[in-house]
């Protein structure tokens, strides 16, 4: 049975971490006065235990609390990579594009999980500014840090991000990298992914050839139309051998 606000609240002054913890996630269900005051007095908190003050940041950014922004934006500072991932999925929810400065400068944040939060919030700002920074991710960082950038540049839905991503593409050899590209491009449906997409039709990695023929049945690019036939009629995965027939089916 969940907890009353009350009891939350006073669970959040308990002498245990993971009760703490617990309690300042719960309350992010709880759109109340009582329970706004509370979290952002542990938000605020220097001394409080880091995993409550990154729990209190989630819940205010799900609560949507507009009047958490600029403790929020404090917290990107903090010595804490979990409370920079935290504040900065917040920020994303708020929504507000203020934020947006703050967290392109998280891109370059050395913790993936904070790279990752920063990219995600920006894809919710979308705000067109952050195509070049994230296309500057791509091409420099380490993976995880490409496959969030990635994955953000094909939220915004920016053909300018086409050419860079295939660029890296042919450079690679990370699955997990090229499903994020290949998604991307996907989401993105604009001119010039469609020789690589045919490419990823022969990867060795089944999922990597799964995410390609449904690209490219979404594309419409109608020359695909026999590969995707004997990839339906011939690959080992069964999963291949569905979606390249429904993809084929589109042409």
């Amino acid at each position: 049975m969940s907890k009353s606000i009350d009891e939350l609240l006073k669970d959040l002054q308990s002498n245990k971490v993971e009760v703490k913890e617990e309690a300042a996630f719960e309350l992010g269900g709880y759109d109340d006065a009582k329970v706004v005051s509370a979290l952002m007095g542990v938000l605020k908190s220097q001394h409080e235990e880091v995993g409550v003050r990154a729990a209190a940041a989630e819940s205010l950014g799900r609560l949507g609390k507009v009047e958490a922004f600029d403790a929020l934006m404090e917290c990107l500072k903090s010595g804490e990579y979990m409370v920079r991932s935290a504040a900065a999925y917040a920020l994303g929810k708020l929504g507000d594009k203020r934020a947006a400065d703050a967290l392109f400068f998280l891109l370059k944040d050395s913790d993936h999980s904070v790279v990752s939060s920063a990219a995600h919030a920006l894809a919710k700002l979308h705000d067109r500014r952050a195509v070049l920074p994230l296309i500057h991710i791509v091409e420099t960082k380490r993976p995880r840090q490409q496959v969030a950038a990635v994955r953000v540049l094909g939220d915004l839905h920016d053909a300018q991000a086409v050419v860079p991503l295939v660029k890296l593409y042919k450079k690679i050899s990370d699955p997990d990298l090229k499903h994020a590209i290949i998604r991307a491009l996907d989401d993105i449906s604009a001119p010039g992914c469609e020789d690589v997409l045919m490419e990823a039709l022969d990867d060795s990695v089944s999922f990597v050839r799964r995410y390609a023929a449904d690209a490219l049945g979404n594309i419409k690019h109608k020359p695909a139309k026999d590969k995707l036939m004997q990839l339906a009629q011939s690959d080992a995965d069964g999963d291949v051998r569905n979606v390249a027939k429904q993809a084929a089916d589109k042409l």
